[in-house]
């Protein structure tokens, strides 16, 4: 239920989190909007650190690989240490040195990152205000462990800042087309749980479809 009001504030009641104690009768969460959305920058800087470590780990797997290779190029043990080590190492690297320095960023940052309002949602990470009106489906996109970003489909094309290397953007999020936008939830100091929900009330009212993708939809 949406309790609108003169201005630009409002009070979005969403559907309650089930527990293991408790799976019926679920008081709805109040909301108010504008709700503005920091990072959580003690897991921001802990996830870089460790994401830093591992890219810097990868990449002295593929040097000491190669650095066998290169020394005994006529022996068959360095050969097999390179098909073993040296695509593991690479995808260490290639994701985790970026990765690792997205979150140290992120950490950072004092100001909203994300801003929901009424009207429209404000992505500062992208540099993107995407209004309702202009959203036709959302997406909520999980991992085997967690909720991680909402992937919002639009009825035209815009501009953004795309990050692939940022947390909570799943592989398949990677390559972005022009009408759409990925907004990552995870390290957030608003539950992802809430969030995904206001998100979908709030296009839902101006038509958009829901979907989910490796969980439930959200409830209604």
């Amino acid at each position: 239920m949406l309790q609108d009001t003169t201005t630009d504030t409002e009070t979005v009641r969403v559907p309650g989190l089930p527990s293991f104690g408790r799976t019926y009768a679920i008081p709805p969460i109040p909301v108010d909007l504008p709700l503005d959305v920091h990072t959580r920058p003690v897991l921001q800087y802990l996830c870089g650190l460790v994401m830093l470590a591992s890219g810097v780990f990868g990449m002295a797997m593929v040097a000491i690989a190669l650095l066998l290779v290169a020394t005994h190029p006529s022996e068959w043990v360095p050969w097999v240490v390179v098909v073993g080590c040296l695509p593991v190492g690479l995808l260490l690297g290639v994701q985790g040195l970026p990765q690792g320095w997205i979150c140290l960023r992120d950490a950072f940052r004092t100001e909203p990152v994300l801003i929901v309002r009424s009207r429209n949602i404000e992505d500062r990470r992208a540099g993107a205000t995407i209004p309702w009106a202009t959203v036709s489906r959302v997406g909520v996109v999980y991992t085997p462990n967690f909720l991680a970003h909402l992937h919002l489909t639009l009825r035209a094309p815009i501009r953004v800042r795309h990050n692939p290397f940022r947390a909570g953007t799943t592989i398949n999020a990677w390559h972005r087309r022009p009408d759409t936008l990925c907004i990552p939830i995870v390290m957030l100091d608003r539950d992802s749980y809430v969030l995904a929900q206001v998100v979908t009330v709030l296009a839902r009212r101006h038509g958009a479809e829901v979907t989910a993708r490796g969980g439930p939809l959200p409830r209604t």
